[in-house]
């Protein structure tokens, strides 16, 4: 056998794949960069035994940061007690276009680029591009675009894992996208229901001036404990100064943010709220025309 059949035979020639065959294994890397998300925000708020220094805190939201070795930039821990909203309703005000319009003037863009069928009806699996306006927008990134598993637990908690993968292997193309493209590594969200007796133990001990509805029910939910893990990569052309100016801004707009938020929730949501519940029952008692 000449050297040349040889060479022809070891050569392996790769198959084409089919559109269908592309998506699963989209959906697959997608849904493990996701997954990846929510087991280190899970194991982030387990572990009692790592550091986070206090960088910013109000009433309304602790914020923590714990350096990492290798990164410029730390990783961050959001706490906030949300009152007068479930963790859906969280969720929908501060992680989707429509109700986060509503109270972030700050807000560029939440656009869902793909998204992922799961059999899993607990779970969304989906691609989202986001971005602030100045002096929000970060002075490294300008959106961020990551693969994002949201999970519904059967306790009634929301969790979402989020992180930056390249575009060739989740199916995207951001290169029309004006602007530089930020770098999440494994974060994600915490929705966890609040009832009215955790509250009040909790309102206690803070003192916090907030306040939930009116009601007896002990069991009824009546706020959301909202935990969050960020962890950006500014990449390694920053100087410490520059992450020391990106982390000082961070520390000032978010807590300001969250603030906005829960005045939001507890003041014009609430009257929206009523207004819909109204319309609703009007719409109940309302006869058809064909009735008599």
């Amino acid at each position: 056998m000449s050297k040349e059949k040889k060479k022809k035979d070891k050569k392996v020639k790769k198959k084409k794949l089919s559109e269908e065959q592309l998506e699963k294994r989209y959906k697959k890397v997608a849904y493990a960069a996701g997954q990846e998300g929510i087991e280190v925000l899970l194991n982030e708020l387990k572990d009692k035994t790592l550091e986070w220094e206090e960088i910013s805190s109000n009433q309304d939201i602790k914020m923590y940061k714990r350096d990492i070795e290798g990164f410029k930039f730390p990783k961050l821990k959001l706490v906030s007690m949300v009152p007068m909203a479930s963790p859906q309703e969280v969720y929908d005000l501060s992680w989707t276009m429509e109700g986060r319009k509503k109270w972030d003037e700050q807000l560029k863009t939440i656009e869902v680029m793909k998204t992922f069928p799961l059999e899993n009806e607990n779970e969304e699996l989906f691609v989202v591009q986001f971005a602030m306006k100045p002096p929000m927008r970060t002075m490294s990134a300008r959106f961020q675009v990551d693969a994002t598993l949201l999970r519904r637990t059967n306790d009634g908690k929301i969790i979402t894992g989020r992180q930056t993968v390249e575009d060739s292997k989740i199916g995207i193309d951001t290169t029309k996208i004006k602007g530089k493209k930020g770098i999440t590594k494994p974060s994600g969200v915490l929705f966890t229901p609040i009832t009215r007796k955790q509250w009040i133990k909790y309102a206690k001990k803070s003192k916090t001036t907030r306040t939930i509805k009116e009601g007896e029910d002990p069991d009824e939910i009546v706020a959301t404990k909202l935990e969050s893990i960020i962890f950006p990569d500014i990449g390694k052309k920053p100087v410490k100064m520059l992450a020391k100016v990106m982390l000082k801004m961070m520390s000032k707009f978010m807590p300001k943010g969250f603030t906005t938020m829960i005045d939001f929730i507890t003041t014009d949501y609430q009257e929206e709220k009523k207004k819909k519940s109204k319309k609703s029952e009007k719409k109940k008692k309302k006869k058809p025309k064909n009735e008599k």
